[in-house]
């Protein structure tokens, strides 16, 4: 398999993976209690969503890095996760500051000028 495609894998797993796991931890309940968070936990489909998402991301990147180097396996990744984070910020919705969408204006060129 190509870098490219092990790198949007990669930055596709953690993105939906960040997501399910946004989900999962805005549907707890808001009660402090052990009991009923730990079975509210155990039945919400977006925590085992996460589970997998960040399993299959880790065979991947570990697949990733066989072929490619750290840096330019984890720039290229952090781009598309940025990119995703935006999205779903947007779906939940977040809204993000203006500085923030400037920071991520300025963040995404300037980690695909580090890659090379």
């Amino acid at each position: 398999m190509s870098n490219l495609a092990l790198v949007t894998l990669v930055g596709v797993c953690i993105g939906f993976g960040q997501f399910c796991f946004a989900l999962f931890v805005r549907g707890l309940p808001p009660t402090p209690e052990l009991v009923p968070l730990v079975v509210a936990t155990l039945r919400s489909p977006w925590l085992y969503g996460t589970v997998a998402l960040y399993g299959s991301g880790v065979v991947f990147y570990g697949l990733l890095l066989r072929q490619a180097t750290l840096i330019s396996a984890n720039i290229s990744i952090i781009v598309i996760v940025a990119a995703l984070s935006c999205v779903f910020s947007l779906m939940l919705g977040e809204k993000p500051s203006m500085a923030q969408w400037i920071g991520v204006g300025l963040a995404i060129p300037s980690i695909v000028l580090l890659r090379g």
